[in-house]
């Protein structure tokens, strides 16, 4: 890490780590944050993996800060899930709060003992976005935001069309990330009105 006037320059490296698929379920990918003593979390970025390493080079204009790796559904996450592979102490002392995303992902095993490392890249693009589309479902966008989620769901077909098609992996890759956008709109917006129907029963 190096600091500057803007923020704090970070390099992370991970070594001999499995796909975050493995844990099964609704985990696909690992996510960098920054949790600072104030109870602020930054989700800076996904690390793509290459065999067992993956890096990522990013920056956070926390000031005291620790940062964790966490495996995730999907790279638009917004607050850590309980699934922390990696923690680092605070920078400059303190200690360092967050709160985790609890009971809202499924899973078939929480360690990753005994199985195999990946070789080459690991490339989870769709199954982000096709996890990103059931985690919307599940909060209940059919009925709340209809047309957030078709269009989502649209999305989602596209993205499997282009794959099952053979095409290029960079455009499948921009359709899936975009399939995610849409359903984390569709799921945002799900909860929000259930929120308020709650608030005026």
């Amino acid at each position: 890490m190096s600091r500057g006037s803007t923020g704090t320059v970070i390099a992370v490296e991970l070594r001999g780590i499995k796909p975050a698929t493995l844990f099964g379920g609704d985990y696909n990918t690992y996510i960098l944050w920054a949790a600072s003593a104030d109870d602020r979390i930054e989700n800076l970025g996904e690390f793509e993996l290459d065999g067992s390493q993956g890096s990522l080079h990013t920056s956070t204009s926390l000031g005291t800060f620790a940062l964790l790796v966490t495996a995730e559904p999907h790279f638009l996450v917004e607050r850590p899930s309980p699934f922390v592979v990696l923690l680092t102490t605070p920078s400059e002392g303190g200690v360092v709060r967050c709160r985790a995303q609890e009971g809202l992902y499924n899973f078939e095993r929480a360690e990753l003992r005994g199985l195999k490392h990946a070789s080459g890249p690991v490339f989870t693009a769709v199954k982000q976005a096709h996890t990103a589309v059931r985690l919307a479902q599940r909060a209940g966008a059919r009925e709340l935001a209809p047309s957030e989620l078709i269009e989502a769901e649209r999305s989602l077909d596209l993205t499997f069309a282009r794959l099952h098609e053979g095409g290029n992996r960079n455009d499948i890759e921009m359709l899936a990330r975009n399939t995610v956008r849409l359903a984390v709109g569709a799921r945002t917006l799900a909860l929000e009105r259930k929120f308020e129907n709650a608030r005026v029963q």
